[in-house]
């Protein structure tokens, strides 16, 4: 089992997911078990999202792409989210049956 070539794929499924003005405000740290999903605020929008609303539905959409794209790859996944708004992904490879993967992942 390659991590790495299953993280790319799940990471290059993942950042097609919207996000606020096209902002994609979100930064990835990976180890060998998860994926975390940090809030980029270095790409924050003040005038049009001055509370991060925004900001935060799009690092929630990433995430949901991210649990979707494991998915398919035969990963089980449980998140975390911590008070400063940066989400664990934890991944586990599981012997899954097609039938089981998420039904949102399509791929072209």
């Amino acid at each position: 089992m390659n991590h790495n070539t299953d993280y790319l794929f799940i990471l290059n499924q993942a950042i097609r997911a919207p996000s606020g003005h096209n902002s994609q405000p979100w930064l990835f740290q990976l180890y060998a078990d998860r994926i975390d999903v940090l809030p980029n605020y270095q790409k924050t929008l003040p005038v049009v999202d001055p509370y991060n609303r925004e900001l935060f539905i799009s690092v929630g959409s990433i995430v949901e792409n991210i649990v979707i794209a494991a998915s398919a790859k035969g990963y089980g996944s449980q998140t975390a989210i911590s008070e400063n708004g940066e989400v664990s992904i934890t991944l586990q490879k599981q012997l899954i049956d097609v039938a089981d993967k998420d039904s949102l992942f399509f791929m072209q």
